[in-house]
Formats: structure tokens, sequence, C-alpha cells
């Protein structure tokens, strides 16, 4: 996917200057919320130096142009008043390869949230294996429960699949097939933690665990405190067992190594008496 981009790109070596108004928006879009900081750093670094990397688009019907990659790079420009803007034409491109272009180019770059970024994968993943995402979804379940010894087996085209899927994260994810499934469970928790992820910067890790409270009123309450006093996530779960009402159980095995060492020590009844005990328990954990 990458190398057939780069070959493009290289062959439209020459810039263009494409009138703001006859461009065009992709029809996928990776971003859901464009950091406004990060938009002014652009802003500033474009009056200083000008644009360095061109956009790049593709020929529409109509005398349109659609952006492929450059939609920040896009909006500074309309900000700065500009009637053009510097641009890289690639020619013979289909939807689903400036769709392949316009993601993988996205997700090589560092501020994007991971509610956004597992979408655009997944996408990524629709696009090259030519499945519905709700497909893709159930391969990535199997797989799951293949490792944890759910299921004996998967089929030649789940470990087909497989492969294929973990080329695109190597790539573009860079990230392993069990740790994007545990990332995807964030497309299934409430809709003001995917807000507070994609807007407010909450760690995935952090909405995962609020999401266990399952009390709209209490869930809002606990977020709002965690972004207010950026609490850790060993505090957020102790909240959330104090919410569900889990008292953590002592572990009965916690300090045993240290009353242990005085074993030998002891009488010979006694190490009989904690040998027989010992058994038993091993009986008990053993089912």
């Amino acid at each position: 996917m990458r190398r057939s981009f780069i070959k493009t790109r290289e062959e439209s070596n020459v810039v263009s200057e494409i009138e703001l108004s006859s461009l065009t928006f992709p029809q996928f879009k990776c971003r859901s919320n464009v950091d406004q900081k990060s938009l002014m750093n652009l802003y500033t670094n474009i009056q200083q130096v000008g644009l360095l990397n061109p956009v790049l688009v593709r020929e529409m019907e109509n005398d349109k142009w659609e952006i492929i990659s450059g939609v920040k790079r896009t909006m500074v420009f309309q900000q700065m008043g500009k009637e053009r803007i510097p641009a890289y034409i690639l020619k013979d491109i289909d939807d689903k390869q400036a769709l392949i272009i316009g993601i993988s180019d996205n997700l090589n770059r560092d501020d994007l949230n991971v509610f956004d970024a597992v979408n655009s994968l997944l996408h990524l993943m629709v696009i090259v294996l030519n499945k519905t995402e709700e497909e893709i979804k159930a391969i990535l379940n199997r797989i799951d429960n293949f490792e944890k010894g759910k299921i004996q087996t998967i089929s030649t085209d789940d470990q087909n699949a497989e492969k294929e899927i973990e080329e695109i994260l190597a790539k573009f994810g860079r990230t392993k097939i069990n740790s994007f499934i545990i990332k995807m469970r964030i497309m299934n928790v409430s809709p003001i933690l995917v807000d507070a992820v994609r807007y407010k910067g909450l760690h995935y890790t952090f909405a995962l665990e609020i999401n266990r409270v399952k009390d709209a009123e209490k869930q809002k309450e606990l977020l709002e405190e965690v972004l207010d006093q950026h609490l850790s996530i060993k505090e957020i779960k102790a909240k959330v067992q104090v919410i569900l009402g889990i008292a953590e159980k002592p572990n009965p095995f916690q300090n045993l190594n240290k009353k242990l060492k005085v074993f030998n020590n002891l009488p010979q009844d006694k190490k009989e008496t904690i040998q027989k005990k010992v058994q038993e328990i091993e009986a008990l954990l053993a089912g």
C-alpha cells in the first residue's frame, strides 16, 4: 500500500497552485477533532517559513479537487485568507487508493487520539480486506478467543485475514494485534467517554475503567472528577470499586512467605500439620 503511494507522489513531483474554492474534503475523515493548538502552531510555522509540504489532491468532476492529505494545511490557508494552495496532483487514483493514502498519512502522525486511530485502522482493514466492519470485528473476536484458548482452531480464511491485519497494524498502527483488540473496546464505551477521549484527551484505559460504572449520572460525575483532579488509573479503579460496592478482599497468602521462613525451626508435629494443610490447599486449588 505504502509503496504505490510513494511511487505516485514521485511521479507527480511538480507542485501546482490549486484554488481553495475548488477543493473538497476527503470522503473519510480520520480526525473527529482538529486540535486548535496544533492548528495555531501550524499557522505560525507556515507564516514563518512557508508551506514546506504541499497538500495531496486528485482531480474530480466539475473542476473540483479532492484533498487526499492536507486538511489541516488547507484550513490554515483558509484562515490566512489565501486563494490558492501548493499541491501535488496524484493521477489515476481511484476511491480505494485515495482512502488508503489519506488514512495511512494520518495514522503516521502522533497526535491522533485512540478512538480515531482505531476507527481509521478498522476502516483501512475494511478497504484492504474487502469486508464489512462487522466482519472484521468478528474475525478479530475469533482470533482473540483462539489466543485465549476459548476455541481450539480458526479457519484458514481467518488465518489469512490475521496475517493481513498484522501487516496493516505493523505499517500504520505501530501496534500488535492483541493490543489493537484491547484498544478496540473503546468503540463500545458510552458516548460521553468517547467524547472525552476525542476532545478532552482522556486516556483510553481510563475510559474503559470508568465505563464499568453503568449508572449514567454516577459515570458522568466520576468522569468530571477524573478530568478536574487528573486522577491516576489506580485512583480511578479504587473509586470504581467503591461505586460498584466491591470490597477488595485481602489476600490470605500475602505474608505467608515471610511466616514460612521459620518453618525449619518448628517442632516436628507442627511441620507435619502444616504439610498436611498445604496438601489440602493444593488439592482445593487443583479443582
